[in-house]
């Protein structure tokens, strides 16, 4: 409660404790009592399916992103609770299973799911790798064989808004999204170099533009 407001504050965390910490040095009065748990990978596909569904109920304080203004009343919080209920048991904490693909696997430590072992799309917020072989763990001759993901091989990064060169090119994951972007891109740039070689024999180096 703010300026005698209540506030519904929701998003990410992998450390409940330091994120409660770090809210309490400005609001001492927070707490987060309900706490749902998502797959590593769908982290933030879960917060972005979160903040869409209680968009629809409320308002955004002032500029947050993850911050909601629901009311002056206990009666509204009583409410804004049983909205967040109903709209956590939609958020998806996981890729669906597909049937006659096996997902776990056997290690030293227990039982893992190797969904979990996918890396995040470089460049999309949310999205996985794309895999390139055979989904899941499958018996390959005597052994057992686990999928492989797409990566991409590149001289520059993103970082925020800037475009940096890197010392090495490095293999980044990506998503089919953005690889669907990728490929359209580089049709783009092989479009055009055709082009230009078109151009300068016919017109000749010297007057290419």
């Amino acid at each position: 409660m703010k300026s005698g407001i209540y506030f519904l504050t929701v998003g990410k965390t992998t450390d409940k404790k330091e994120r409660e910490d770090r809210y309490k040095t400005t609001n001492a009065n927070i707490t987060f009592d309900y706490l749902k748990e998502v797959k590593p990978n769908f982290l933030t596909k879960a917060e972005g399916e979160l903040l869409e569904y209680l968009k629809k109920y409320y308002k955004l304080w002032k500029t947050s992103t993850e911050q909601f203004e629901i009311g002056t009343k206990i009666e509204d919080v009583q409410k804004a609770e049983k909205i967040l209920l109903e709209v956590m048991n939609k958020v998806k904490t996981k890729s669906n299973d597909v049937k006659d693909i096996t997902y776990e696997y056997g290690t030293l430590d227990g039982t893992k799911d190797i969904r979990d072992d996918r890396k995040p799309c470089t460049y999309i917020p949310g999205e996985v790798a794309m895999i390139v072989t055979r989904a899941g763990v499958f018996a390959k001759g005597k052994r057992y064989s686990k999928e492989r993901s797409r990566f991409y091989l590149t001289k520059y990064q993103k970082k925020g808004r800037r475009l940096l060169k890197l010392q090495q090119e490095q293999r980044v994951p990506v998503s089919n999204y953005a690889w669907d972007i990728i490929q359209v891109v580089k049709a783009n740039e092989r479009e055009k170099q055709k082009q230009q070689e078109e151009f300068e024999k016919k017109h000749g180096k010297k007057n290419a533009v």
